[in-house]
């Protein structure tokens, strides 16, 4: 995994697409929402990657680690005590960034096809606040919202 964020800290644009670096780091420390050791030894660099990033970029790595920290619980591994400062350190500069990403222009952090939804910044900031359930729940808004959609448009 270092030599993947090497490789992410180096790239003029952090974007995350189906087949780009940030999917695949995603893919090894987030898989199927199920973070471990590797997940919270990541944060930390993800939050310093992000601190001198465009807000574009910075977005996606905020949800990440948001997405982390709402998975985080009783049935994961706990923190490593030496990853501890760093990972707890990180959450808060995380949340930081994203109330600064809230008080900007949301044109400024959300473009193109894979554009955020607020639903994934709200849930970040309630991980980020220990809120580990509401997190959970906003995560399974879009899931939830198509769902309802459908039924909906099957019983019209």
């Amino acid at each position: 995994m270092p030599e993947k964020l090497r490789a992410l800290e180096m790239l003029d644009v952090i974007e995350w697409t189906p087949d780009s670096l940030l999917e695949s780091i995603a893919a090894a420390i987030y898989h199927q929402g199920d973070p471990g050791t590797a997940s919270y030894a990541a944060v930390p660099h993800l939050i310093r990657i992000a601190e001198c990033r465009s807000p574009a970029e910075k977005v996606w790595l905020v949800y990440l680690c948001g997405w982390i920290e709402g998975a985080r619980g009783e049935a994961r591994p706990e923190i490593p005590v030496d990853l501890k400062d760093a990972y707890f350190e990180a959450l808060g500069k995380a949340r930081n960034m994203a109330m600064e990403l809230l008080s900007s222009p949301r044109g400024d952090w959300v473009k193109g096809e894979y554009a955020g939804d607020l639903t994934y910044m709200f849930g970040a900031i309630a991980a980020f606040d220990g809120e580990h359930e509401l997190a959970q729940d906003l995560s399974m808004f879009d899931i939830l919202k198509d769902s309802y959609e459908t039924t909906m448009a099957e019983e019209a």
